[in-house]
């Protein structure tokens, strides 16, 4: 408090449980924190006023999350132990690649601080750049591999791979003696191949990148100990050891009913081939991301119907078809396996290609003869006449679409006038839509320097 007349800071004046809220939504880490930029902090916060300070320091939620990098703080990281009481933790183990180079003894010190509080991680992650040691990586996994994990719910191993050394080791050991509440599984990069949780509950399973790609036999032994997998995503072209059937088809090696999401990251070469060796019967949302280097194109030349492989029931599609000339052959073709698409996410557009494609017809008809909303991204104005005459082509035809939604930065670009008018002259919903951000975003390898995913869309428009 001040003296009368003095000024005091309004920060004093707010009421304790929105003190609270904001310091939880200003803790809340994206999927991808950078490792080269420093997190969000409780103690960050705490410099704010005694106030807020008293806050902080009284809420041990606030203290849940432990970003561990080097080189080690360790008062620090007992002080957010001792803080967090008894809640659950989330213990994200980022800058691998320093890690690695991290002492021997430092290493013993985290694990011996840690010791006490495994039982009660409902996440650990580990990301970064791994090289051809992985020892820190192995240290953590032997420390827990013995461990009851009652509270665990996600376990995350990947990072970018080194260009040399083998990650890949054929008897992968189990870890947790128990983890009845592990339902997110991320392993990539060193993580695949080379350590099992268990699985019987985990509802998403995200595999891929590792060093060598015949790592099919082990895909297969992990998706099988699934029974409630809802979504599965891959990463990269890794399975080149897929089988053949006797007949120079694939033949179903599994059934997946409970899975409704599939997603297929980076240029997987044999989509249909893979989707033929593993059914899922009861899809609802496809992702191929980038399309370019896939079989798409020569789809429609298999021996295969959409309803064998699923993609009769996929009713949201995102595909990245990259370079005009895929535009002109992936959509298409895609459009002829993916016949109940109601939601169509194009996360590469190009004008002239986008109303060349949108104005042929497939089987007599419009291609996505269900389609519903249209999701575009990295557009601008030069856009609006490609997608104003679009729905004026599929409404004259009694197909039209009653939404079309772009990025948020596409937004900007095209300005809210434009948009207005667009929606108007096409009596058609047009608004902002970040579907294909929310995915990239929360990806596996989304902050790979290589761009794995994609170039974000802030890097589009630079």
């Amino acid at each position: 408090m001040t003296t009368d007349g003095a000024k005091r800071s309004h920060a004093l004046d707010i009421p304790t449980e929105i003190v609270t809220h904001i310091c939880a939504l200003h803790l809340q880490p994206g999927i991808q924190d950078s490792d080269s930029s420093p997190p969000h902090t409780p103690l960050s916060l705490s410099h704010i006023c005694r106030t807020w300070r008293q806050n902080v320091f009284s809420d041990p939620f606030l203290w849940c999350r432990i970003s561990i990098a080097p080189q080690w703080k360790f008062n620090t990281i007992q002080l957010y132990l001792e803080r967090s009481q008894s809640l659950p933790l989330t213990l994200d183990f980022s800058n691998v690649a320093r890690i690695h180079a991290a002492g021997r003894s430092d290493a013993t010190i985290l694990f011996n601080l840690l010791q006490p509080h495994w039982s009660r991680c409902k996440s650990i992650r580990v990301h970064g750049r791994f090289g051809i040691n992985v020892g820190f990586v192995d240290r953590l996994m032997e420390e827990i591999f013995d461990k009851d994990m009652p509270l665990l719910q996600q376990l995350w191993v990947f990072g970018a791979m080194s260009d040399d050394g083998e990650m890949y080791f054929p008897a992968a050991p189990n870890i947790f003696l128990s983890a009845p509440s592990l339902s997110d599984v991320r392993l990539g990069a060193a993580g695949f191949g080379r350590y099992r949780p268990p699985l019987s509950n985990v509802t998403n399973l995200e595999v891929g990148r590792a060093r060598t790609p015949y790592l099919f036999g082990s895909f297969m032994d992990m998706i099988q100990h699934c029974p409630k997998l809802e979504s599965l995503s891959i990463y990269g072209n890794l399975f080149l050891d897929m089988p053949l059937g006797p007949d120079g088809w694939d033949t179903p090696l599994g059934v997946f009913p409970s899975v409704h999401t599939l997603r297929l990251f980076g240029e997987i070469q044999s989509v249909l081939r893979l989707c033929s060796l593993l059914r899922f019967p009861n899809l609802r949302t496809f992702l191929l991301a980038p399309a370019a280097g896939s079989d798409i194109p020569r789809w429609l030349l298999g021996p295969m119907l959409p309803q064998e492989v699923g993609f009769s029931s996929v009713e949201t599609l995102f595909l990245s078809p990259v370079r005009p000339e895929s535009f002109k052959s992936v959509v298409p073709n895609a459009a002829g396996w993916f016949q109940s698409v109601k939601t169509l996410v194009l996360v590469t557009v190009y004008p002239d290609e986008l109303l060349q494609v949108f104005t042929q017809t497939f089987n007599g008809d419009v291609i996505f003869l269900h389609l519903e909303h249209l999701v575009l991204n990295c557009v601008d104005e030069l856009f609006l006449e490609a997608i104003r005459s679009l729905l004026e082509y599929r409404g004259l035809r009694g197909r039209a679409v009653n939404r079309v939604s772009v990025d948020s930065l596409s937004a900007r670009y095209i300005g809210e006038k434009a948009m207005m008018d667009l929606a108007t002259s096409s009596s058609t919903l047009v608004d902002v839509c970040d579907l294909w951000e929310e995915v990239r975003a929360n990806a596996m390898f989304s902050d790979d320097p290589y761009k794995f995913l994609g170039v974000p869309l802030s890097e589009v428009y630079q």
